[in-house]
């Protein structure tokens, strides 16, 4: 049980950022996760890399709500047996979400 919550978490509800190392100075930056939309470029704070691949969510399959989530969280693969399913209140819709360059 959490007190607060944790932007980088994302373990009962999607994580608003993450944190990403860069492949080319070893900095680590944290960014606001991207999933609406075209998504705008982000860059190394250190040496200016381009790094908006890591910003940007990847879509997954939620076993628990048995529907695509543009960003999901960590409930997604935890199915409790015996429960009620009920709709999904953090649901992010993969009709928003558009792939960065280079992201599948």
């Amino acid at each position: 049980m959490c007190w607060g919550c944790n932007p980088l978490c994302g373990g009962c509800q999607p994580p608003r950022q993450v944190s990403a190392q860069c492949p080319s100075c070893a900095w680590f930056n944290v960014f606001d996760i991207q999933f609406k939309g075209e998504p705008h470029q982000v860059a190394c704070e250190k040496c200016g890399i381009d790094m908006t691949s890591f910003a940007v969510s990847k879509p997954r399959f939620c076993d628990r709500f048995r529907i695509e989530c543009a960003n999901p969280c960590g409930l997604s693969s935890k199915v409790e047996e015996g429960s009620r399913l009920t709709v999904c209140q953090n649901h992010s819709s993969i009709e928003l979400w558009r792939p960065a360059p280079g992201v599948s």
